[in-house]
């Protein structure tokens, strides 16, 4: 089982959910992502390498 942290809080989450990753309220961002996706940065912070 891969342990997951909440983006906003840093907190250990049971659950992975679209708006772990996407936030839909911002416009500038075309993918809607919380986090620079470049060198995997979005999944690694909630999956170890």
């Amino acid at each position: 089982r891969v342990g997951t942290r909440g983006v906003n809080a840093g907190e250990p989450q049971p659950y992975v959910e679209c708006a772990s990753c996407h936030d839909p309220h911002v416009d500038y961002n075309p993918t809607f992502l919380r986090i620079d996706p470049s060198g995997s940065r979005v999944c690694l912070t909630c999956h170890a390498k």
